[in-house]
């Protein structure tokens, strides 16, 4: 395997996730997000300092574990763009699924807020390790 061109597809695929996460996020459930600060359910204010750094360092790590994950599934699976999606989806629905479980089960958030927060890893790893593997090259 590649180090070096895990590490920078990696970076690269983390931070299309850091992307999609911030559409979701941002746009897509802002409205519900500011209800439900209205009601109490969620902080104002995050727990943690600097916030979105730590999240992007996180989405990075995410991302070159994800383009590692590509890299070693390519002697199996062939290299290319099916075994990213395959790699990505696997890996996003292993994630995303048992968390919408927990979430829907146990927060009062709501269906569709959980929901969204199932979907953005499933689609947000799929993007990333696209992105990882169509900058990997052994």
């Amino acid at each position: 395997m590649n180090a070096k061109r895990i590490v920078w597809g990696g970076i690269a695929g983390g931070f299309a996730f850091f992307l999609v996460q911030g559409v979701v996020h941002s746009f897509v459930l802002a409205h519900r997000y500011e209800i439900l600060r209205q009601m109490g359910h969620i902080k104002t204010d995050p727990r943690v300092p600097f916030f979105m750094a730590a999240v992007l360092v996180v989405d990075l790590a995410v991302g070159i574990a994800l383009a590692w994950l590509y890299a070693a599934a390519r002697g199996g699976l062939g290299p290319g763009p099916r075994t990213a999606l395959l790699v990505g989806l696997v890996t996003g629905l292993l994630y995303g699924v048992p968390s919408f479980l927990a979430h829907f089960s146990w927060m009062q958030v709501g269906g569709v807020v959980s929901m969204w927060w199932s979907l953005d890893p499933i689609v947000g790893f799929t993007v990333a390790t696209l992105v990882a593997g169509w900058l990997y090259r052994d």
